[in-house]
């Protein structure tokens, strides 16, 4: 019967789809507890995959946390941070110490001894070496070919050249001259020294546009490297204000002169900060349990295995509550950190604490991942059910498909037939009222 077309209802006496269609929806009442079915497997998987996410979030909280690690931190404590902040690491010693801030860093601002009154006014062409002093040993060179032009063309051009002195123009009141300033001051050792004439910046060979003069040998700012003291020592050095591994793990910088006490002392914040993050996971989790069995809509409600996720969950607690570390509701089955208790004892013996942290973290990494692996094969093992369950009703509606084409080829020829037997009835009719006229017969 593939490919047969059925049309209905010709003779107005029989419709034969709208017959076949009331027989298919009573045939398709076959499909509902199978929908109903795959309904109750696709909660009750979404409630396994979202026991199964939270358990992976806890896990991976766990990944990689070395609770040794936890206890190595340090903190650095200015007296006065308008003087001397601080930044320290692990390997930084606990020590305290006085610092006295002597000089900042300053960088070397050198002026041309001439000007020009008007902006505009043309300079000469020159060709000069800007030579910029690293150390006492070391330089760069950089040839400036300036081919005449407005002193802020030759700004331009020295600034297009080079980035370790930066060019402008100084406005000393009468005239504009050339300013050059060491863009960086930690980029040279370099003390300015007028009377020995050392500077870190000059110009080598060669000479500025004769309008302008030379490079005064009066500075307008001498290059300094910031110096500082610990206690009675000799003076520190830095060219710029930070002094970077001061000692090991600990960078100082310098704000202002005066005199600061500076303290490193152990910090335990990521031991805090572990307890809280742990804590909003087992919650997390804890939330997840508490949706999945509620007595009014939980779809796993007394399911074994979820209640021996709730109770292992707790029982792996115990590390934490025997310290007094946690607080546990048992109406809301969440966690708190007990702050006061935390700080006591890391205060007192924190080696105690490292060892609760340690039993705690090996003994929940080991069940989460169990209880990961065991969550998605049971997600798994829905899913081949819900697989299966799509089949049977594909196969089902496939069947009555076929079944609905049946009936309609059926019931059309039953249609066909009655339409011919009343054609029939009418001919024999039309032929009886014939034969009576021909016999005198009334019409």
């Amino acid at each position: 019967m593939a490919g047969e077309i059925t049309l209905s209802n010709l003779t107005g006496q029989f419709d034969a789809a709208a017959f076949v269609d009331r027989i298919m929806q009573l045939k398709a009442q076959a499909l509902k507890p199978l929908a109903d079915e795959e309904t109750i497997y696709q909660a009750q998987k979404e409630a396994v995959d979202g026991l199964l996410s939270a358990v992976d979030s806890f896990e991976g909280s766990l990944e990689g946390v070395t609770i040794p690690d936890l206890f190595a931190g340090r903190e650095g404590v200015s007296s006065d941070p308008d003087v001397v902040t601080l930044s320290v690491t692990e390997e930084a010693p606990e020590v305290s110490f006085e610092v006295t801030v002597n000089r900042l860093a300053a960088k070397e601002m050198r002026l041309t001894t001439a000007g020009v009154s008007d902006l505009s006014t043309p300079l000469s062409a020159a060709t000069f070496t800007l030579r910029y002093h690293l150390s006492d040993t070391s330089y760069e060179d950089y040839t400036i070919d300036f081919g005449g032009g407005t002193l802020e063309d030759l700004v331009a051009a020295i600034n297009s050249a080079q980035s370790r002195v930066t060019a402008s123009v100084y406005y000393d009141g009468s005239s504009y001259r050339l300013l050059l300033s060491e863009t960086d001051e930690g980029a040279s050792t370099v003390e300015t020294d007028t009377v020995g004439g050392t500077y870190a910046i000059e110009i080598a060979s060669g000479s500025l546009p004769a309008e302008l003069g030379a490079l005064d040998t009066a500075v307008l700012q001498e290059g300094r490297n910031a110096e500082i003291q610990i206690g009675s020592g000799s003076p520190v050095y830095s060219p710029t204000n930070t002094f970077t591994n001061l000692m090991t793990g600990v960078d100082l910088t310098a704000k202002a002169p005066g005199t600061a006490r500076v303290e490193i002392t152990e910090d335990y914040d990521q031991v805090t900060s572990f307890l809280n993050n742990f804590a909003q996971n087992f919650n997390a989790l804890m939330d997840k349990i508490r949706e999945v069995t509620d007595v009014d809509k939980g779809i796993l409600l007394g399911e074994g295995f979820v209640n021996t996720l709730e109770g292992t969950l707790f029982d792996l607690l115990e590390p934490l509550r025997e310290k007094g570390l946690v607080t546990y509701d048992p109406d809301a089955g969440h966690i708190s950190v007990n702050t006061e208790t935390l700080n006591r004892l890391l205060e007192e013996d924190p080696s105690e604490v490292q060892s609760a942290l340690s039993t705690l973290t090996q003994g929940y990494t080991r069940y989460l991942s169990q209880e990961s692996t065991f969550l998605q094969g049971l997600s798994n093992e829905y899913q081949e059910h819900l697989d299966d369950l799509t089949e049977r009703a594909r196969e089902m509606e496939e069947r009555l498909a076929q079944e609905r084409q049946a009936l309609l080829y059926t019931y059309s020829k039953i249609e066909a037939f009655m339409n011919q037997a009343q054609n029939t009835i009418k001919r024999l009719q039309d032929y009886i009222v014939t034969l009576s006229e021909m016999y005198g017969g009334k019409k």
